[in-house]
């Protein structure tokens, strides 16, 4: 709503849309699966895991940059990578210092719950690379609030 009407302060019309609604389509549907599979880990693991699994999150973003972006917009050094790696090892040793791995259920609950927080990683990773690759690249790029506008009205 907000964002509509910041559209409409500034004179902007949808014939001045500058990126295809298929981009934000794709935009709003790995939101929508992102928040999605973020709320379902809860059901399995506790918020704060929760919370630690997400810090994980520059590792997949470096490696989809790379992939998505090539070698010369998304350049990491090698320190970037060494503390990201550094940041996870520190991160899984927390999630999982006290883990009680006796129990079958126990374990296959944090292990599920985990799955589903690393994949809500996975969508939000791919929301960002993909909006910097794609909507971001053009030459006219769109105001913030028009990728609100049709993101939220989408998803």
């Amino acid at each position: 709503c907000f964002a509509g009407l910041e559209l409409f302060r500034d004179g902007w019309s949808p014939s001045k849309r500058t990126t295809p609604l298929r981009d934000y389509a794709v935009v709003a549907v790995f939101c929508f699966l992102s928040v999605f599979l973020a709320n379902a880990s809860l059901g399995y693991i506790q918020y704060s895991t929760r919370v630690m699994v997400k810090c994980l999150k520059p590792l997949p973003t470096m490696a989809l940059s790379r992939v998505m972006l090539g070698r010369e917009r998304a350049a990491y050094g090698v320190w970037e990578y060494v503390g990201a790696l550094v940041l996870g090892l520190g991160l899984a040793t927390a999630t999982l210092d006290g883990a009680d791995f006796s129990g079958g259920e126990a374990s296959l609950r944090l292990v599920l719950g985990a799955s589903l927080a690393g994949l809500a990683i996975l969508c939000d990773t791919f929301v960002s690379t993909f909006e910097q690759c794609t909507i971001f690249a053009r030459e006219t790029r769109p105001p913030p609030a028009e990728l609100v506008l049709y993101t939220y009205a989408m998803a």
